[in-house]
């Protein structure tokens, strides 16, 4: 059975017939179970070997400068220009990328991408037969703007019907983003459930972008919605929270969107502080909510108005 499937792409002022000779021997070599290398620089003939992973899920389709396929250990290296797509019609970008077959030689185990890796997720309904056979997609299955995501490595888990369980990247800085929302950090770990992300974490120099708020912190973790809202996050470690005329410095948060409600949380030697309009209000804890717009403090509760 035929795993790997290696095309060759016509070259300019090549012999008449090479290329068809080239990738009958590489087809050959597959069938028998070696290991294949195909270079997109040697000789000049072979501009791309494009790879193809047959009923595999997850990752529907691959291309690349160079390909490596071990058989014997089910692990396929790509170098040079590494791009791929799902069935779904997420896409990822790379310099290098090696994937790990199951022991069948069907199915995407993982995948860690590395150099300058960047990619867009995007919806996907559930297939006929339901959700456990969703195609693989990033991002909440209800069609929607692509989420972006960025880093210097990245890996991915695929459950058996090739849908995404998690994405795991690092860079300097990790980089996810949609339309409504940016989360930079060293690393960015997403969890998926159906199709859809249900949670993300964030850890070392964390940065979220939300218009009009800001917030920074050491770490970060987000639980979303079935239409990929935001339905709680915490952050902790030197958190610094500013947007609509209002900061805040706290050695926790939580944010309850649904609920319109922050909850600020001093640590053991420093209190939560709350600024708005010339006025600063400290104490261990603060909640604030929007609708109606009020502040309660409480623990060592203080505050200073600005002189008029």
């Amino acid at each position: 059975r035929e795993v790997l499937v290696v095309g060759i792409e016509r070259a300019e002022h090549a012999p008449s017939g090479a290329e068809d000779v080239v990738a009958r021997r590489l087809r050959e070599i597959v069938r028998k179970g070696e290991a294949i290398c195909c270079k997109g620089t040697r000789p000049r003939r072979i501009r791309e070997a494009a790879v193809q992973l047959q009923g595999s899920g997850g990752l529907a389709s691959l291309s690349a400068d160079s390909a490596l396929f071990r058989r014997g250990e089910g692990v396929v290296e790509l170098e040079g220009k590494v791009s791929g797509a799902s069935s779904g019609g997420d896409r990822i970008e790379a310099d290098r990328l090696v994937l790990k077959l199951d022991e069948t030689g069907k199915r995407l185990e993982w995948a860690r991408a590395s150099g300058s890796v960047r990619g867009s997720l995007v919806g996907a309904s559930p297939s006929p037969s339901g959700a456990a056979k969703a195609s693989a997609s990033l991002a909440p299955p209800s069609p929607g703007p692509a989420r972006k995501y960025a880093g210097e490595q990245a890996i991915i888990v695929f459950g058996p019907q090739g849908e995404t369980q998690s994405l795991a990247l690092t860079g300097t800085p990790a980089i996810v983003e949609d339309p409504g929302r940016r989360v930079t950090a060293r690393a960015i770990d997403v969890t998926f459930a159906a199709g859809r992300a249900v949670s993300a974490s964030a850890r070392g120099d964390v940065e979220i972008r939300s218009d009009p708020s800001h917030a920074s912190a050491e770490q970060a973790s987000l639980t979303f919605g079935p239409a990929g809202a935001v339905e709680s996050m915490a952050l902790s470690g030197n958190v610094r929270t500013s947007g609509e005329g209002r900061s805040g410095r706290a050695e926790k948060v939580v944010q309850l969107p649904s609920q319109g409600m922050w909850l600020l949380t001093g640590g053991p030697s420093s209190s939560a502080t709350v600024e708005s309009e010339g006025t600063r209000v400290s104490a261990s804890r603060i909640e604030l909510t929007q609708k109606p717009d009020t502040l309660r403090a409480e623990g060592g509760a203080r505050a200073a108005f600005a002189s008029t």
